[in-house]
């Protein structure tokens, strides 16, 4: 009697890799609904829609206000992570929180994917480092003095330049000049490559020292090299003869426009100007505002969209935006804030309120300012948002913590389309 007969099961061919179950424009239109996290995935793993995905009018209907990825988004790096109001004493905060914009897409991502995403791989730098300062997604972190050095395992550099998106580090020592007598009042400044530098980033450190009718800075740059290091190069010096009583107003961060020329708002007796200072050129001048009888802390630079040098002043509750062309400065915008201030401050009278200036921010189109009551004791007052390209207006929650941008859509059009 013969054995029975296996059965041979069927082997059904596989599908050509080209074969998609579902068509090309149906994939890419739930890419585009879906959130930040997952697009970049698709667009970094799918070889066939990548062209498509990268294709520029695709990223901009994608990255339009309300799109599935924001173009930029504005957060908060906090220096320490607190432990939450829950009893459970192992819940604590994340080290990274959104500011800008209020959209559930930049809520996903940076509350989401980011914060998640710095609390496992940032973990240990941020807990020997504190920020500093930051810039074009970069953050300059300093060594923290609650670390004795006695218990450090192996020599911890002073400085870092931390991304936060990748987790890299570029660590530094102390700038030489810092330990020049007459260098005591240093101020770090951060570039970086979308600056035109012609590198990852530059680190310069800044002493600005103002004299009866002169203004002086010594400064000291370290360049990030392609072998992923950075060092310090020599220090260098320069003066600037100009009107009397120069004032520097230190509160807010200087301006940095293509090419590397940093600038600072500064108060004189005879107008308001800014200071500038290319480190090209390594030389100083001086580029006058347009006039104005707002005070200091109504008035604030920043960087326009297209790149140029802006200057915001606050009369009441009428901000105007202007925008400095080769022929002059440009009034573009005049914005009244009153009507959101009201709805924002129930029950108070903008009467005796005026708008104090924080901070721009040139990649959200952001201005975080404050609303202080007048004649009345200083009290620390909400933080408001306002959107230069909305004009909207809101309350967002105040924290000793640094802010820094990602700038999403930079990322996007730096990504390669496969041959």
């Amino acid at each position: 009697m013969e054995p029975p007969r296996k059965r041979r099961r069927k082997i059904r061919p596989t599908p050509a890799a080209d074969d998609w179950p579902l068509p090309a424009d149906l994939l890419l239109e739930i890419v585009a609904r879906s959130d930040p996290a997952t697009f970049f995935r698709s667009a970094a793993a799918c070889k066939l829609l990548r062209r498509d995905i990268l294709d520029p009018s695709f990223i901009r209907r994608v990255t339009q206000h309300g799109g599935a990825v924001p173009s930029s988004v504005l957060a908060y790096l906090h220096n320490r992570r607190v432990r939450g109001r829950s009893h459970n004493r192992n819940i604590q905060e994340p080290w990274v929180s959104l500011v800008h914009p209020a959209t559930k897409a930049a809520s996903s991502f940076t509350n989401g994917n980011l914060a998640s995403y710095v609390s496992r791989h940032g973990f240990d730098v941020l807990r020997r480092y504190e920020p500093l300062t930051s810039r074009g997604g970069l953050v300059v972190l300093r060594r923290r003095r609650s670390i004795p050095k006695s218990r450090m395992a192996e020599p911890t550099p002073c400085l870092c330049v931390f991304n936060p998106v990748t987790s890299d580090c570029t660590y530094l020592s102390n700038p030489p000049i810092i330990y020049r007598r007459y260098c005591f009042d240093q101020t770090y400044i951060l570039l970086t490559e979308a600056d035109g530098i012609g590198c990852p980033f530059l680190l310069l450190v800044t002493d600005l020292k103002f004299f009866a009718a002169e203004v002086r800075i010594t400064a000291q740059a370290a360049k990030a090299s392609e072998d992923g290091g950075a060092s310090w190069g020599p220090a260098t010096s320069a003066a600037h003869h100009g009107d009397p009583s120069l004032l520097l107003q230190d509160e807010h961060e200087p301006v940095i426009l293509h090419g590397g020329i940093i600038h600072w708002l500064l108060i004189t007796d005879y107008g308001d100007q800014v200071l500038t200072y290319d480190i090209r050129t390594e030389r100083l001048g001086t580029v006058k505002l347009p006039p104005t009888t707002c005070r200091g802390s109504q008035r604030l630079i920043g960087k326009s969209p297209d790149g140029r040098l802006m200057f915001l002043a606050a009369k009441r509750f009428v901000v105007s935006v202007w925008v400095r062309h080769s022929d002059g400065w440009v009034k573009e915008a005049t914005i009244d804030v009153e009507q959101q201030l009201r709805s924002l401050n129930p029950g108070t009278s903008p009467a005796h309120m005026r708008i104090n200036f924080e901070r721009s921010r040139e990649r959200s189109g952001a201005v975080l300012l404050r609303v202080y009551r007048e004649r009345k004791r200083r009290r620390q007052s909400p933080l408001i948002v306002l959107d230069l390209e909305t004009k909207e207006m809101r309350v967002q929650k105040s924290c000793p913590s640094l802010l820094f941008e990602v700038d999403l859509l930079q990322r996007l059009q730096a990504m390669k389309i496969f041959s």
